[in-house]
């Protein structure tokens, strides 16, 4: 199918994005920054209730689908769906992703499944059905979400830093593997970042002390960082739009922390 014709004159004119975990927090604001930079945007979560309410706001230029990163038949599906709405994909920002809680004397499974299974999994398998149709139509961006924890892991989240230390591994391997291809592929390292993933770290952590204490993690967080506060999901946004456009065109294989200066390397 042709692509319409832009409206917006922006840095990603005409360009056709991906946004998974779209529908909220993050992803939301970076869908909503990438359609009034012209593009046409993706909303693909795994509640299509909730991508249907996020479209509401941003327009015709926003498309909403359901997505199971865990299931390769839903991934398949909103590729295709993706293609026949607009004839090809430009941009993917794989912002899925959950957080866990787990100690790891205590950690199931069935815990260990379901964040590696969206963190990672979820992620290869998104980008490999997405690169293939990169790579077919002369390249593209795709920007990952690591996370802070990925830098050190955290006690009480090992699998959830395990998953997000993949996600950096990932980033760099592909990015090997596909810059021949024109496919660009970069991540970013959040820190805390005011969201409902954020406000799920702060109920976890509400019945844990020190020297009798309760932890307010949010101070915590905020003294530890040079900013001086926590992250809102507009703070990730810029990042994300500048490894997505061609003013990265030579920025490869990297993960760029956007934390505050929590880590500085």
């Amino acid at each position: 199918m042709k692509i319409k014709v832009g409206i917006v004159a922006g840095r990603l004119r005409d360009k056709v994005s991906i946004v998974t975990g779209g529908a909220g927090g993050i992803g939301f604001a970076i869908a909503k920054r990438f359609v009034e930079e012209g593009s046409f945007v993706v909303i693909a979560d795994v509640s299509i209730e909730r991508c249907n309410e996020a479209c509401k706001t941003l327009g015709d230029n926003a498309l909403p689908l359901q997505l199971n990163v865990l299931e390769l038949s839903s991934i398949d599906e909103m590729v295709k769906n993706v293609l026949d709405w607009q004839g090809r994909i430009d941009i993917l920002i794989n912002a899925a992703g959950v957080w866990g809680m787990e100690n790891i004397l205590d950690v199931t499974p069935d815990e260990f499944d379901r964040i590696i299974g969206i963190n990672l999994k979820g992620l290869v398998f998104t980008t490999a059905a997405v690169a293939r149709q990169m790579a077919s139509n002369g390249g593209g961006a795709i920007v990952n979400f690591a996370s802070a924890a990925a830098r050190r892991g955290a006690a009480g989240s090992a699998i959830y830093s395990a998953s997000k230390a993949g996600v950096m591994s990932v980033t760099q391997a592909a990015a090997q593997e596909l810059s021949a291809s024109g496919i660009r592929v970069n991540a970013i390292a959040p820190g805390a970042v005011q969201t409902s993933m954020w406000d799920a770290v702060k109920i976890a952590y509400s019945s844990s002390t020190v020297d009798g204490e309760p932890i307010d993690m949010e101070t915590v967080q905020s003294s530890s960082t040079p900013a001086g506060r926590l992250a809102n999901a507009e703070d990730c946004v810029g990042t994300v739009l500048f490894l997505a456009s061609e003013e990265s065109a030579f920025v490869v294989g990297q993960t760029v922390n956007v934390d505050g200066g929590l880590y500085m390397n």
